[in-house]
């Protein structure tokens, strides 16, 4: 595993088919739908995508203070790539409350990738 980069320390409409959401998909405060052909021939995005569309941001999730936003497609969870919603649900439930994570997001808006670092919520 890579450790970030300083810089990254600090890092503070279109629906697809929506996987139900549990507990774990709560920790970064992402929830995800699968990205199948017809969504990638609907929303215009490149045919080799791999990953997950974002359906939503919780407003009091970790992932509140990042630019991810609703439509975008999570790539990658701490450098494991994201093939399908069930396989994001185990990456989640699998990472430590409280431990930064890095995500790499695809904005279909600029056509670019981003990472970035999510600082999960401790335990309370």
């Amino acid at each position: 595993e890579r450790p970030l980069p300083p810089s990254m320390r600090n890092v503070t409409n279109d629906a697809a088919k929506v996987t139900p959401v549990s507990r774990d998909d709560q920790l970064l405060g992402i929830s995800v739908g699968e990205l199948d052909a017809a969504t990638i021939q609907r929303r215009n995005l490149p045919e080799t995508l791999v990953g997950v569309v974002i359906t939503s941001v919780d407003t009091s999730g970790p992932a509140r203070v990042t630019p991810i936003k609703t439509g975008q497609v999570l790539l990658e969870v701490n450098r494991q790539r994201v093939t399908s919603g069930a396989q994001y649900r185990a990456i989640v439930a699998a990472l430590r409350s409280g431990a930064p994570v890095a995500v790499l997001v695809y904005d279909p808006a600029s056509r670019q990738r981003f990472l970035l670092a999510i600082a999960t919520d401790p335990p309370s």
